[in-house]
């Protein structure tokens, strides 16, 4: 206690001073023992002072050293307290006295540790840690706070666990500091997840996480006991919920494609508007046929345009006859036609700078439900659709001429010339110093002097990612015909149109006619999906409207498709299951255990491609080791291979060019078929326009020399397309058949297969549907598709998944390509011999077999007259 007269002046200073705020000072408090200071202590004392008067330290100091304390005191702490009635001490005890030294000597981190870990003091610690955590929590779910949390369909599509955490940083320092703290070495997004889970208890509306995750399982078709579960845990939604989600996702699955169709709509005007009827004249098919010996011959037409259209319903090949179609070209403007610009200059100057169109791909799906018990009424249940996409075009379209481009057409179009074959033996040369520099180490040296992109006109372009929208499924059937045609009404809304009509008299009488005007999308498809939808145009020819007679489409092959059926060609010559000759498909099948392999490639496409890639890369090594010489380099010796051993020629060889070696044919035609397919992929992966309608032109005679007179005459039809209709169409045949899904160069699939893909994902949906396969249910699952893909790559690009990568990693084939060599340089394949002949090999080339004068009368029978109505 202070002495009478110490209390007397402090209570008078006290009253004479004004109330001023409380300040934390420090001082030394001094704890004595038998008359001499035994050990300093750091306290803190709280006091009230003002500027000119103030209770300094050594003050302090003095009125402990007055006191005269008697008797042996064990060392403490003491804690002076400064209020306006006087000052006041509290003695601290020993278990809370480590605390108050660490707070006097600002040692914050040890005051907190000694805090918490005495019982006294860390439940009031963490209760007042947890008020503020909630507090935090209240604020970012109240209303007021528009958090990323919050319900939106926007944000599952653009989901990212960056902005969650930057949000989290801010709003709930409290929280994401003590996350942070437990779990250091903890990845930003484990830690966002624990706060996602913590709001979503508190409120039920912070549940973006758990609407992604639902997305992400209904995305893979994950059965409805995951969810049951899951959703207890709060990880994700549950089935019905997810379920009510994705179809408010769904509601605009398409508008992206209505806006695209709009942007057409608005930007291109179009000049007036022609109708053309494709007759096939009987007379003019007598003059054809008594004109066998000429090879080239012109037809002239009065306007610029052609579409040839055939009714092909049927499978069969000889089934398919021509049949009379009527077509229409037109332009789309918002303009009347008296503003229409008069010169082509003056409307390309009020285009905007760039626009890009955009082409619709179809192709039929099938699925078979089968139930787990099967009845009488209860069989099994098959699912007939049509499911399509819209791509959008990588090419700037705004500068093109909507005008049919040429009045005359000529077999020259059709057929190779000299010009054509030294371009595929260009291409030839690049692909092969590629596989001489991957499997030679002699070449290894030469790896920047080979061409690994060929150059295109749009190469950059082709390199870009493109944009794909899946447009769900009709459930209808597209072998009838009359349900194909609803196939395409369904179409016909993202057709630009600007729909209007005209009043004619005649004779008092009065007419209504549509005039409407609308621009031609391209519709790509497979050989059955592309003639049917020409059959339906012809079917709708009567109808008034331009809409109803489905003038808005140009059907035209894509490339997958027609792949395929010229591996089948290759096996059906190359590929004999009964024949072990060496060197044959059939013996180097087995010979590397190539069991995925089957008679038919369509059994397994990617299997029978990989397996072709290695035996067409022992043969050039092979051919390679056989004609070059020392100091040739990667260039001169893939010429080398490219001009001894690979047989494409305009004219039959001569009997002197023939051999009777069979294994010496078999193994030049085969490499020279492999090359083929080989730089037919190469220009599919590149996107290259210009390079794969060169190969259709070589396509179009292998295609009639082996009796595939489908994929023929489409051949000749896609060719014919390029020449007639107008510049925007040609351009867009040519530079949007492919889709790049990476966006990186050479990575480019052709169209129908991409949808082939997306057809496989959808039947995995479907299949797991369970017993709900209604057709609201599988309409779902397809409008779903693409919003379900958008949130899966964007996941899998936060999480850095593998499959992100943008590439597969194949294992290396060199032990099975060293097989393949070595059983080709035992056998000296590409050495003439004495004559042989290998069981079931024709014997002589197939580029060199082809019958030009037959195949010019083929042609001359598919061009039909064109005459304007």
């Amino acid at each position: 206690p202070l002495s009478q007269t110490e209390v007397a002046m402090e209570e008078e200073e006290a009253s004479t001073r004004e109330s001023r705020p409380v300040e934390v000072v420090p001082t030394q408090l001094f704890c004595a023992g038998q008359g001499q200071p035994s050990q300093t202590q750091s306290v803190e004392v709280a006091m009230e002072h003002d500027e000119s008067e103030q209770m300094n330290r050594q003050d302090v100091e003095n009125i402990v050293d007055a006191e005269q304390i008697s008797g042996p005191i064990s060392p403490g702490v003491a804690l002076l307290v400064d209020y306006n009635s006087g000052l006041k001490r509290y003695e601290v005890t020993p278990s809370r006295k480590k605390a108050v030294v660490a707070l006097s000597k600002r040692n914050f981190k040890a005051a907190a540790r000694r805090i918490t870990t005495q019982s006294c003091t860390s439940n009031y610690t963490v209760a007042a840690l947890a008020q503020r955590v909630r507090g935090e929590m209240s604020e970012i779910c109240s209303l007021q706070h528009n958090s990323l949390l919050r319900d939106s369909h926007e944000a599952v599509k653009r989901f990212n666990w960056e902005t969650l955490w930057r949000e989290f940083e801010v709003v709930l320092p409290t929280l994401f500091e003590l996350l942070h703290g437990i779990l250091p070495k903890a990845d930003k997004r484990f830690i966002s997840f624990i706060i996602s889970l913590l709001l979503k208890k508190r409120c039920k509306h912070m549940s973006l996480v758990q609407r992604v995750i639902s997305v992400l399982l209904y995305g893979n078709s994950v059965k409805k006991q995951v969810y049951n579960c899951l959703q207890p845990l709060m990880v994700c939604m549950s089935a019905s919920m997810t379920s009510t989600a994705v179809d408010k996702m769904v509601d605009v699955y398409n508008v992206e494609v209505l806006i695209w169709a709009d942007e057409l709509k608005r930007n291109f005007q179009l000049g007036h508007e022609c109708t053309y009827v494709l007759e096939d004249s009987a007379d003019q098919q007598e003059e054809i046929e008594s004109d066998t010996e000429s090879v080239h011959s012109n037809v002239s037409c009065e306007s610029d345009i052609i579409s040839p259209e055939w009714e092909p319903l049927d499978t069969d090949e000889d089934d398919l006859t021509e049949t009379n179609v009527s077509q229409s070209q037109g332009s789309l403007t918002e303009q009347s036609p008296a503003s229409v610009p008069s010169s082509r200059d003056e409307e390309m100057s009020s285009l905007p700078d760039a626009n890009y169109g955009f082409v619709i791909v179809g192709d039929n799906i099938d699925k078979n439900f089968r139930p787990s018990h099967q009845r009488e009424d209860r069989g099994t249940h098959s699912l007939h659709g049509f499911h399509s996409c819209a791509v959008k075009n990588r090419i700037d379209i705004s500068k093109l001429s909507d005008i049919p481009s040429s009045s005359v057409i000529s077999t020259e179009s059709f057929l190779l010339n000299n010009g054509d074959i030294s371009s595929i033996l260009k291409d030839f040369e690049i692909l092969v110093s590629r596989i001489l520099v991957q499997n030679m180490p002699r070449f290894k040296n030469e790896v920047k002097n080979v061409t690994w992109h060929i150059p295109s006109k749009f190469q950059k372009e082709m390199a870009t990612k493109s944009i794909v929208i899946p447009l769900g499924v009709q459930l209808k059937n597209e072998a009838y015909l009359a349900e194909m045609c609803q196939i395409m009404d369904g179409f016909n809304q993202y057709v630009p149109t600007e729909v209007s009509s005209k009043e004619i008299t005649v004779n008092g009488t009065k007419y209504n006619f549509d005039d409407s005007k609308m621009m031609q999308l391209l519709f790509f498809g497979d050989q059955l999906t592309v003639a049917r939808a020409r059959g339906a145009a012809t079917l709708r020819e009567p109808q008034k409207r331009k809409l109803d007679r489905l003038q808005g489409f140009v059907p035209a092959i894509s490339d997958w498709h027609a792949k395929m059926c010229f591996l089948q060609i290759l096996w059906k010559r190359f590929f004999k299951p009964k024949s072990f000759d060496k060197g044959m498909l059939n013996q180097l099948k087995h010979l590397i255990h190539r069991t995925a392999v089957g008679p038919d490639p369509k059994q397994n496409m990617k299997a029978t491609e990989d397996f072709l890639l290695v035996v067409l890369c022992a043969h050039v090594v092979a051919a390679a080791k056989t004609c070059m010489q020392e100091g040739d380099g990667c260039t001169s010796t893939a010429r080398k291979v490219v001009s001894n051993y690979i047989k494409i020629s305009l004219l039959p060889a001569a009997d002197g060019q023939h051999t009777d070696d069979g294994g010496y044919n078999y193994a030049t035609d085969l490499m020279t078929m492999c090359m083929l397919w080989h730089a037919f992929h190469d220009s599919l992966r590149e996107g290259d326009g210009d390079r794969i309608l060169l190969y259709w032109k070589v396509l179009l005679p292998v295609f009639q020399q082996e009796r595939h007179f489908n994929y023929a005459k489409e051949a000749f039809i896609l060719l014919a397309q390029t020449r007639f209709l107008s510049e925007r169409i040609v351009t867009e045949l040519k530079w949007n058949r492919t889709v790049n899904t990476h966006g990186r160069a050479g990575h480019n699939i052709p169209c129908d297969l991409h949808l082939e893909h997306l057809n496989r994902r959808l039947k995995y949906m479907m299949g797991n549907l369970g017993s709900n396969t209604k057709n609201p249910a599988i309409e779902r699952v397809a409008k779903s598709l693409g919003v379900v893909k958008e949130v899966c790559q964007n996941f899998e690009c936060e999480i850095e998944a593998v499959v992100n990568k943008g590439y597969c990693s194949y294992p290396s084939f060199e032990k099975d390509f060293h097989k393949i060599l070595q059983q080709l340089e035992t056998e000296n394949v590409f050495v003439i011999k004495e004559a042989c002949r290998l069981v079931g090999y024709d014997d002589y080339p197939l580029l060199c077999s082809i019958k030009w004068k037959n195949l010019t009368t083929w042609i001359m029978s598919k061009i039909i007259d064109l005459k304007v109505t």
